[in-house]
């Protein structure tokens, strides 16, 4: 007597079975907890789109412009003849409407320390120009989500924080 080997088309479609209910178990709440990990605060999300800008003027050794578009909250890096590089879209993590960036040109306030006294401008500005050698425009963010509010003064040169206050 020979005995086949191999699996019966019904065990075959069970664990073909098995394997679906597992899955589609597992994959909402893998889901879920991707998009929980692709949101990132503001602050860390400004400082990237003015990094980048800051980076593509140096490395294009062209004019980059940063763009706050307020409408569609939006930061879009683009050339100077206005060629979109790249977008970074912003909205409240826990989707409340109170969120806000502004760009403001800072001055020195006292000539004699020209490193921790500055003075900002009242009128907000939209686009930031970055140029080979460094940003143009010394300048300052305000960003305020879920009532807390954050203000920053970056270096014109390496785009760091030279001052950080938080309300």
């Amino acid at each position: 007597m020979s005995r086949k080997c191999g699996f019966t088309a019904a065990e075959v479609f069970m664990a073909l079975f098995l394997l679906v209910a597992v899955a589609s178990i597992v994959i909402v709440p893998v889901q879920r907890l991707m998009g929980q990990l692709d949101v990132r605060p503001m602050e860390v999300l400004v400082l990237a789109a003015v990094r980048d800008a800051h980076y593509a003027a140096r490395s294009s050794n062209d004019p980059v412009m940063l763009v706050h578009v307020a409408e569609s909250n939006v930061l879009r890096v683009a050339t100077d003849s206005g060629i979109t590089l790249s977008e970074y879209p912003y909205a409240s993590v826990d989707g409340a409407e109170d969120v806000e960036v502004r760009f403001h040109r800072v001055l020195p306030g006292d000539p004699e320390r020209a490193i921790g006294s500055y003075e900002w401008e009242t009128d907000p500005i939209f686009t930031v120009p970055f140029h080979p050698s460094g940003v143009s425009v010394p300048f300052a963010m305000h960003l305020r989500e879920a009532g807390k509010v954050l203000r920053l003064v970056l270096d014109p040169f390496t785009v760091v924080p030279l001052e950080r206050e938080e309300d």
